[in-house]
């Protein structure tokens, strides 16, 4: 097997193998969800639930780098994680509903099937 130079890192030593293996499938995963199915533009708003998740971690900066407003959803232990990667906003789902909000998105990305949006594209 071979690969084009550059294209191989390697594995930093603070990490397991199985924490390195991961970042392909969140990365993408987020990627997809932000670029391809959200279709995230600059100026949008952007509610990422799950924010300090695997995919979600990703999804913040993702969406960030496309120009984007992004909310960050997530515990009270982890906002300071979520804001340390660029959300312009944290909700803490401890303290505050929401889906309850008066707040308006263009794109919500999320890996839980808890919010209720009847009108949902969740293809």
């Amino acid at each position: 097997m071979s690969a084009a130079e550059g294209a191989v890192a390697l594995k930093p030593a603070s990490i397991t193998f199985e924490q390195a293996a991961s970042v392909n499938i969140a990365g993408i995963t987020a990627l997809q969800a932000i670029r391809d199915k959200g279709k995230v533009q600059p100026g949008q708003k952007v509610l990422i639930n799950g924010a300090s998740g695997g995919v979600g971690t990703f999804a913040v900066q993702i969406a960030k780098s496309f120009g984007a407003n992004v909310t960050g959803v997530c515990s009270t232990r982890n906002v300071d994680l979520v804001r340390s990667l660029g959300a312009d906003h944290v909700i803490d789902y401890t303290k505050e509903d929401f889906a309850k909000g008066a707040e308006h998105y263009d794109v919500i990305s999320t890996t839980f099937r808890t919010i209720p949006c009847p009108n949902a594209d969740t293809s």
